[in-house]
């Protein structure tokens, strides 16, 4: 699948966030027309992610999450790893160390421009990445974005996926393979709907440089109040060949932003083969110039 193999470039250029909205609604679109008219008075916005841990926030980390969302052009996260991320005490190593995952109505783009990447545990060097699956591709139910490249991503550990779901559901559970309704469910007090979502991985996925993609399989829960239809609550669960990893986000603390619940603090439980760890999220609103 040639769409899916790395493309070694000497500058990554993204590509523009517009694109016309062919997107399709996931398996209930009643509700997901609710989700999306709440949003109705929020033409675009901007956010930073910081995650609060034990041992500090992920800028003490050495990472810096942020995020665009333009109404009916779709979502930006950008993902900056400072010279701690690499476990390098004379600061960063040279290049832009930056990663950028695009998603627009109807395709996804991940950029990835990072030197040594990942603290100690990943470091393999992936100088220049462009991957991009469109609907109807087989990548684009093959590869989850978020955990492109390696075993530890930025984007999975310290990105806030759940304002994005909120702030563009068409677009966001357009692009979730498989969606399909899984019940019902109680997150801190709410009744929610829960839908399911699975990764069709490809073993020639993982053929690539260095294990680029060491994925055997992806499942994702997302939790949607039935009465507020806010999303309360994402659940993403990880195979690899040593084991699995579980990472649960729920909302705890919300900011109104124009007349719609916006997530403000998300906690994290992780769970996976060098144990647990409990992180905070929390979600800085930028109404102005995005």
């Amino acid at each position: 699948m040639k769409s899916l193999r790395p493309f070694l470039w000497i500058l990554v250029t993204l590509p523009s966030c517009a694109s016309p909205d062919r997107s399709a609604a996931p398996a209930s679109p009643d509700l997901v027309a609710r989700m999306e008219d709440m949003t109705r008075e929020i033409p675009r916005l901007a956010w930073d992610v910081l995650t609060e841990e034990s041992g500090g926030t992920a800028m003490d980390a050495g990472y810096k999450v942020q995020g665009r969302f333009v109404r009916g052009e779709g979502i930006r996260i950008k993902a900056t790893a400072m010279g701690s991320a690499h476990g390098m005490g004379h600061g960063s190593p040279p290049g832009p160390n930056l990663h950028q995952l695009i998603i627009t109505p109807d395709r996804v783009s991940v950029a990835l421009s990072v030197l040594s990447f990942e603290s100690g545990r990943n470091t393999e060097c992936f100088p220049h990445l462009l991957f991009r699956a469109s609907k109807g591709e087989p990548d684009h139910e093959a590869v989850e974005p978020r955990l492109l490249p390696g075993n530890d991503p930025i984007l999975l550990r310290f990105h806030e996926p759940l304002i994005a779901y909120q702030l563009a559901p068409r677009i966001l559970l357009g692009h979730e393979p498989g969606l399909e309704p899984a019940g019902t469910e109680t997150v801190r007090g709410a009744t929610c709907l829960v839908f399911r979502s699975r990764y069709r991985t490809d073993p020639a996925a993982r053929r690539g440089p260095a294990g680029w993609y060491p994925v055997l399989g992806v499942e994702k829960r997302i939790y949607i109040a039935s009465e507020t239809r806010l999303l309360a609550a994402l659940e993403t669960t990880v195979r690899y060949e040593t084991g699995s990893r579980r990472i649960r986000q729920e909302v705890v603390k919300r900011q109104v932003f124009r007349g719609l619940a916006l997530p403000r603090f998300v906690e994290i439980h992780e769970e996976g083969p060098d144990g647990s760890h409990h992180a905070l999220h929390r979600v800085d609103l930028d109404p102005g110039d995005t």
